[in-house]
């Protein structure tokens, strides 16, 4: 809530693969609020420990609620890893051992397209 043009925000712990956990962020944005998700992962990176990052960011119009105006967690979203941002634009992978790298994390992040640049850990990876 801290970050400059958010409005509202919930961390939830979600296991959408039997066994793998990960922190996800929800947010609504003030009008106009330019943001990024390495913005906030940045961001983040300043006042948090690592485990505590979340691995993806989903923004949201409005964060969905009970009939008692609470959150409602049941009701958000799975991240959609397609929408997943870089921490820069797309660089495609130039030697023989980035494109492998590449093909290997696409198939395990669930990913359409890896950059050279993408951190594997950002990109939603677990130790």
């Amino acid at each position: 809530m801290r970050y400059q043009g958010i409005r509202e925000t919930v961390v939830v712990a979600r296991e959408d693969i039997p066994g793998e956990k990960k922190l996800v962020a929800y947010y609504t944005r003030k009008q106009d609020a330019g943001i990024t998700h390495h913005d906030l992962r940045r961001f983040l990176s300043e006042k948090l420990p690592e485990y505590m990052i979340p691995a993806s960011f989903v923004r949201l119009d409005a964060l969905p609620l009970t009939a008692n105006n609470k959150i409602n967690r049941k009701a958000l979203p799975a991240p959609d890893p397609s929408e997943l941002e870089s921490n820069a634009d797309y660089i495609a992978p130039a030697t023989d051992l980035e494109k492998h790298l590449a093909v290997l994390w696409e198939d395990i992040l669930e990913i359409p397209r890896i950059s050279a640049q993408m951190n594997f850990f950002e990109a939603g990876g677990i130790l």
